[in-house]
């Protein structure tokens, strides 16, 4: 049941009812927990996953409050490296998340605070690169969607040579 919710949820995401996905999301994590004895695992890590992407789209188009999506990304991130290692591909998702809020928090700000945030959301976007490459290799979509992402953040930091490269080798794979 749990795993058509979380398709309906997709389907939700997909169709522009991101806090109505949310809100179905949410019901997936108790029904997961519930299932696993109030423990939580890569499945619940998966959802918090979902949950911390819709919550951030939304908050970036409202409040702008991340805390939400923080603490469900970071907590589905330490599910995943506690039970599949550093390295684990499903680390990209929530890593991404944390990624684009920094990011957006950059646009936001100026001088140091921006090139601070700048370099953040690059170390976290360089770590799904390098997982991606190392799951998935080179020239695969969601790869070159990771690179993509990269690029946009080195052409905020004036870094145009690296953006150029990132985005015609990301534009060779789609």
């Amino acid at each position: 049941f749990a795993e058509t919710m979380k398709a309906y949820a997709k389907y939700l995401e997909k169709s522009d009812r991101i806090e109505k996905s949310n809100k179905v999301l949410e019901e997936v994590l108790k029904i997961e927990t519930r299932e696993a004895g109030g423990r939580r695992g890569i499945d619940e890590a998966k959802t918090l996953g979902l949950m911390a992407w819709n919550k951030h789209f939304i908050q970036a188009g409202g409040s702008q409050q991340f805390e939400d999506a923080i603490t469900w990304a970071e907590e589905a991130m330490k599910i995943i490296k506690d039970q599949n290692g550093e390295h684990s591909f499903l680390l990209v998702e929530p890593t991404s998340t944390l990624a684009a809020i920094t990011q957006f928090k950059a646009e936001q700000s100026s001088g140091k605070e921006k090139e601070k945030l700048l370099q953040q959301a690059e170390k976290l976007q360089l770590s799904c690169m390098e997982t991606s490459v190392a799951n998935l290799g080179e020239y695969n979509p969601l790869t070159a969607a990771v690179m993509g992402n990269l690029a946009r953040t080195y052409g905020k930091m004036k870094r145009t040579a690296e953006a150029e490269k990132l985005l015609l080798k990301s534009l060779h794979v789609m």
